[in-house]
């Protein structure tokens, strides 16, 4: 087995490359930055209600189930 380490620079406009809006984008950093949902909503001054309507939104445009899957997924098409 071979490991490879890889730095992404990871930002809102990266992650808006992914087809995600901005506010989209930004809720995954936070998520990225290891922030509850809570935490993201004071973070953009929204509900907590809200940063979970967007979870759901790019989970189906990503096509993942959870958070920790979105994340997988955003890295690994930013590596392609």
């Amino acid at each position: 087995m071979i490991l490879e380490e890889h730095y992404i620079a990871l930002s809102a406009e990266s992650l808006k490359s992914l087809g995600l809006t901005n506010r989209e984008a930004e809720i995954l950093l936070g998520i990225a930055q290891g922030k509850t949902n809570r935490a993201i909503a004071e973070d953009l001054y929204i509900s907590p209600l809200t940063v979970k309507t967007h979870l759901q939104r790019f989970y189906r445009k990503l096509g993942v189930e959870s958070r920790a899957e979105a994340l997988s997924r955003a890295l690994l098409d930013l590596l392609d």
